[in-house]
């Protein structure tokens, strides 16, 4: 499934990939950050991309979950363009919104640290607490995450 996810993002110096398991597998595709690389002690995702924004050379990260393969080249374009409204973009289709599809600056890194330091884990209330800003997407299927074989059918 990683196949796809990779294929849909743009070429970039270097790509991060949070896992905790299948290290060997994933270090084929990107940089691999594990949960622990952080010091934090939680199974948010919101700590992978902590990880990242603590790793990276860049201002802006680019985030998508691993278990979208519907994504299409390009998908990312609509949260670049909106990146000087705020330090956190993310996506919305007509369903929902999608906090883990989202371009992030380095400077939440702090805000992201101290929110997961309380123990918080949601990934929409910290980017709505941040004021994110939400761009629309009109294919609602793009986002769909598979999770179990019977997703597939």
């Amino acid at each position: 499934m990683i196949e796809h996810v990779v294929a849909a993002l743009p070429k970039t110096r270097t790509s991060f990939i949070s896992a905790n398991r299948d290290l060997q597998t994933y270090a084929k595709y990107g940089v691999v950050i594990k949960d622990s690389d952080s010091g934090l002690k939680s199974n948010s995702p919101l700590v992978g991309i902590l990880s990242a924004l603590t790793h990276m050379d860049t201002e802006w990260l680019l985030c998508t979950p691993g278990d979208t393969p519907l994504l299409k080249f390009g998908w990312e374009k609509p949260l670049v363009q909106a990146r000087s409204a705020s330090s956190i973009i993310c996506a919305r289709d007509s369903l929902r919104i999608q906090p883990l599809h989202q371009l992030i600056h380095v400077s939440e890194s702090p805000h992201l640290e101290k929110y997961l330091l309380k123990g918080h884990r949601s990934a929409i209330e910290y980017i709505r607490t941040r004021g994110a800003i939400e761009v629309g997407y009109s294919q609602d299927d793009l986002f769909k995450n598979f999770n179990e074989r019977a997703d597939f059918f």
